[in-house]
């Protein structure tokens, strides 16, 4: 992806040596295992303090041939358009910007799946864990109480087709 992050709101996250982290191949030099291309917000769209707001909606556009792009929006800021007819063009910056086209092909992408997953002991999370997966698995097995307040409350999950 380009270095410049003009069309979007967010900031590439960086790797381990402080390189941004604006090449989405999975095992990218100067980059995290399975960082890809990794986008940064500001403090409150995600996490407790985007939960203490009342949450709010992701919404992402897909044009095939062009880019993707991704918007969180907080309660109190989502566009009216969106529960019937969403007008992106009308949203501002999206969070994240992703360029198809000369140094991404199109054809790396393929239908898309929503999956809703807590991953406790997962990919990340399993390298990241003190002790490593066997620890994180031990952790989630005996210590169900520190995981109460991991969970998804959804009240819509729409897909929009042209």
């Amino acid at each position: 992806m380009p270095e410049s992050t003009d069309p979007f709101k967010g900031h590439w996250a960086k790797g381990p040596d402080g390189k941004l982290s604006n090449d989405c191949f999975h095992k990218a030099g100067g980059q995290f295992p399975n960082q890809g291309c990794s986008i940064t917000t500001e403090e409150g769209f995600f996490g407790p303090d985007f939960n203490n707001g009342g949450g709010g909606v992701f919404a992402m556009e897909w044009n095939r041939d062009s880019f993707i792009k991704i918007w969180v929006f907080k309660r109190s800021e989502v566009p009216g358009d969106l529960k019937d007819n969403p007008q992106p063009q009308n949203w501002g910056k999206p969070w994240a910007h992703f360029t198809i086209g000369e140094q991404c092909s199109g054809d790396h992408f393929g239908d898309q799946e929503i999956i809703i997953n807590l991953t406790f002991c997962g990919d990340w999370a399993g390298d990241a864990f003190p002790g490593k997966k066997p620890a994180c698995e031990d952790k989630v097995r005996n210590d169900p109480e520190a995981y109460k307040d991991a969970y998804w409350l959804i009240n819509s999950l729409k897909v929009y087709s042209p």
